[in-house]
């Protein structure tokens, strides 16, 4: 009798092209863009360029050295789309209880931060770049500013989100914030020539102001090692202590 047909070979698992953490990490990342938009982020970014420009563009060619405090101009800047913006958000979803609901959805800690991360960022850096074409024009070096630039911005917008984790209400955070951010902005007296000290080297953000300076002049080897392993060190511990306070809300 004739052998029965074998049956097909099975075939092989479908893959999709994205993982659930790659959909989650867009999908999330997609609306971190939408709510920053419709809360007026943006808004306040285009009218502080606004008024930025009508600033700069009367003053004589000269009379400022941008070269100088460029640096702490633009670390003023982050402060606020990277730092006070992250608190900002944070204070917002409390309110609305849309944190909440993230907790109990399959979003992981780590992916709202990578969202949260790469959308302030991306506005901060964007609108700090914007700042240098107004003051400077082309007479600056990209890459050292680009590093900064991006650098701090993932650094302020970290200690955004762990400094503001145990408020509920801006009224709680704003003095507290006023300290903090004093202290954040130590290193600009440095920058500027107004103190100097090696102690300042040990700040979280020097290195990246470091970066910000060699936008305007050559960086040694010495200075460029630094600058790079210091802000991953004080990004890892960031990353962390950020994680370790998404745990401890959720846990609320």
């Amino acid at each position: 009798a004739p052998l029965p047909p074998c049956p097909p070979a099975p075939l092989p698992p479908c893959h999709t092209h994205q993982t659930p953490t790659m959909s989650r990490l867009l999908a999330t990342t997609s609306w971190d863009f939408t709510r920053q938009w419709r809360n007026g982020f943006y808004a306040a970014s285009g009218f502080l360029l606004l008024v930025t420009a009508a600033l700069i563009w009367p003053l004589p060619a000269g009379w400022v050295n941008w070269p100088l405090v460029l640096p702490a101009f633009l670390l003023g800047n982050l402060t606020v789309v990277a730092f006070y913006y992250t608190a900002a958000l944070l204070l917002l979803e409390k309110a609305e209880g849309s944190l909440v609901s993230l907790f109990v959805s399959p979003l992981r800690g780590r992916e709202y931060l990578m969202a949260r991360l790469f959308t302030l960022t991306t506005l901060a850096v964007g609108e700090s770049v914007l700042l240098v074409l107004i003051c400077v024009g082309l007479a600056f070096r990209p890459w050292p500013l680009l590093a900064g630039l991006v650098l701090l911005s993932l650094l302020y917008t970290l200690i955004g989100f762990i400094s503001c984790a145990r408020y509920r209400a801006i009224n709680d955070y704003f003095f507290p914030s006023i300290i903090l951010v004093t202290l954040l902005t130590l290193p600009m007296a440095d920058v500027v020539g107004l103190w100097h000290t090696p102690l300042f080297y040990l700040h979280p953000l020097r290195p990246g102001l470091l970066l910000l300076e060699g936008a305007f002049r050559p960086l040694t080897t010495a200075e460029l090692l630094y600058a790079f392993l210091a802000s991953f060190a004080w990004l890892a511990t960031a990353a962390a202590i950020a994680q370790k306070r998404w745990d401890e809300l959720s846990a609320e």
